[in-house]
């Protein structure tokens, strides 16, 4: 067993060293802290002799990585979710209130499912009986990029160019004078035309 000055000593010269290292595997703090004790109570209990420095500093990293993957590779570890990572996985699932979850279920890509209660879920098309617009009806597309007509553009939208140079010509445009058009197949269009 190593003196009180030998841990202090080690503290010291690799505490930032071991957080770091911990950070980069655990990307959590809590467990970050955990292993960071783990590897000092190791190292204080322990009766390695190092041959120097580099010696000692590379037992620090190596203790620590293999802690980190143990850690990693716990049942405890995979079968639980921090509270921080829940609810930024509700969020990512657009649910900002855990009020609003009936259930979750953790996949085994790590991934959350959240099944939302019926009085918090979104309101879907199907539910108001509406119809689809199609597939890719109301799709904007860019049929002018820089003062450049997109031909392929207007063909997906079924529109033709004389359309299109209407269209500018009632808003007083030239295609050279449009930073972006865009349009979808109902001809519902956008202009955002280039600064002077």
């Amino acid at each position: 067993m190593r003196s009180e000055w030998e841990a202090n000593r080690a503290i010291d010269r690799y505490a930032d060293l071991v957080r770091r290292v911990c950070m980069i595997h655990l990307k959590n703090h809590a467990d970050t802290e955990d292993i960071f004790q783990t590897v000092f109570l190791k190292y204080v209990t322990g009766t390695t002799e190092f041959e120097s420095e580099e010696h000692e500093k590379a037992w620090f990293i190596r203790v620590t990585i293999n802690a980190c993957k143990d850690l990693l590779r716990s049942f405890f570890r995979s079968r639980t979710v921090s509270l921080d990572d829940l609810l930024e996985q509700l969020r990512t699932n657009n649910v900002f209130d855990i009020q609003d979850v009936a259930f979750a279920i953790v996949e085994t890509t790590g991934k959350l499912s959240v099944y939302q209660r019926f009085e918090a879920r979104n309101v879907t098309p199907q539910m108001l009986n509406l119809q689809s617009p199609g597939e890719d009806a109301l799709l904007p597309v860019a049929v002018i990029s820089d003062g450049e007509v997109v031909e392929d553009s207007l063909r997906f939208c079924n529109l033709k160019p004389e359309w299109l140079h209407k269209v500018l010509s009632e808003n007083g445009y030239q295609p050279q004078d449009i930073f972006l058009m865009t349009c979808n197949r109902k001809a519902q269009y956008h202009i955002i035309p280039k600064e002077k």
